[in-house]
């Protein structure tokens, strides 16, 4: 089982009120989705600033933490809005993406049940 398998299933598994593992949108309502298949050789992902091929052509958009919302949407922007974004922004969302780096601690392993 992959790292982010285990991860996933046991991050769901700990906190099952929160989290929910399984692909199905109408079990997933109000739960955060953990999608550990998009960190295996061959998955896909939207690049940013890419359109969607959804009604209205939603535009997969960068944001800073402080940016999120209830009330944003995965639709929010769109090729109709998403200069008026670009151009309003005082700095990259993204500008630390590249400089941090991040790794699970034994202290999260341990919590996790993994191994080192």
């Amino acid at each position: 089982m992959s790292r982010a398998k285990y991860l996933g299933r046991t991050t769901r598994r700990c906190h099952d009120a929160a989290f929910i593992a399984k692909m199905s949108k109408q079990k997933r309502k109000g739960k955060i989705y953990v999608d550990y298949l998009r960190n295996a050789r061959g998955a896909t992902a939207i690049a940013a600033y890419s359109t969607r091929a959804r009604t209205g052509a939603p535009v997969s958009v960068p944001l800073a933490w402080e940016e999120l919302s209830v009330d944003r949407r995965s639709g929010h922007f769109t090729v109709d809005n998403v200069l008026e974004r670009l151009n309003g922004l005082k700095q990259d969302p993204w500008r630390d993406y590249v400089s941090v780096k991040q790794k699970l601690t034994r202290k999260m392993r341990a919590a996790l049940g993994m191994s080192s």
